[in-house]
């Protein structure tokens, strides 16, 4: 019992002076080439800044959060904290602070390639955008601007943009409406009702033409859909007011808004 409590008092030391149980593992350019043929979940971080990641090549698929220039720091909250994540850079140095800085945020499964991508014999690529849209080849859903969605994205059609270029959106996500538009959700205006670039009074009236609609009260659905339903769950709603907010007053000289297509944003059961 008295080892018990000795061990219970150690943990809370360790707790009120900052440091945490996690540890990053180290592993050598082998193992993580292993690690990233047999795991297709695997998320791999390039900590190195874009000029690098791009002008020295990189692994097919990596990430980019530079860890230098902070990015790595104001936007690790996007990588799950239960993931397989593989922290890379160009010798070892920035790797090991991004891994220990994943660390202290209580990650779970982080391993740090040793050596970094000077040690890294195996296929790299470069920042090669052939459809124009802002994303790399290696993470864009059609790079073949054929229309299809080659990599498994869940949009229906990849007319547009799936990034825009002054967005940090490494992810590539679309999952705005539900079933995807081709643009990705950091760039999405969604307050755009009716398309022209901007969020303004023309779409607040728009939106509040439908606001208050819900399962119990004229129900949005394919034949009779509502504007302003983003989350697509059949209700305008508060949260949907949420959402009208974080794009209004977008405009031209001001975040302007990806390609927009008018047409329904939800597509219903």
């Amino acid at each position: 019992m008295l080892r018990i409590v000795q061990l219970a008092v150690v943990l809370v030391c360790l707790m009120g002076s900052g440091l945490h149980a996690f540890a990053h593992t180290n592993i050598s350019p082998q193992d993580a080439k292993d690690m990233i043929d047999a795991n297709d979940q695997l998320i791999v971080v390039d900590v190195r800044e874009g000029s690098e990641y791009c002008g020295g090549g990189h692994i097919p698929g990596a990430r980019n959060y530079p860890w230098n220039s902070g990015v790595l720091q104001a936007n690790y909250t996007e990588l799950p904290l239960d993931g397989e994540i593989l922290v890379v850079c160009a010798s070892g140095n920035r790797s090991d602070q991004a891994a220990t800085f994943l660390d202290s945020q209580s990650y779970l499964y982080i391993y740090d390639m040793m050596g970094g991508m000077s040690n890294w014999q195996w296929e790299t690529v470069g920042c090669i955008d052939s459809d124009g849209d802002g994303i790399n080849d290696d993470l864009d859903p059609d790079d073949d601007n054929d229309g299809i969605c080659d990599h498994g994205n869940s949009a229906p059609s990849c007319f547009g943009s799936d990034n825009c270029p002054n967005d940090h959106n490494p992810n590539q996500e679309d999952t705005y409406p539900p079933q995807g538009n081709g643009i990705g959700d950091v760039c999405d205006c969604e307050a755009d009702l009716n398309c022209d670039g901007n969020v303004d009074a023309d779409d607040l009236t728009s939106f509040l033409g439908d606001f208050g609609r819900s399962t119990f009260y004229n129900p949005c659905t394919n034949s009779n859909p509502c504007t302003g339903d983003f989350d697509c769950n059949v209700n305008v709603d508060a949260a949907d007011v949420t959402n009208f907010l974080n794009d209004f007053g977008r405009n031209q000289f001001n975040d302007p808004c990806p390609v927009c297509i008018v047409g329904d944003w939800c597509v219903y059961p």
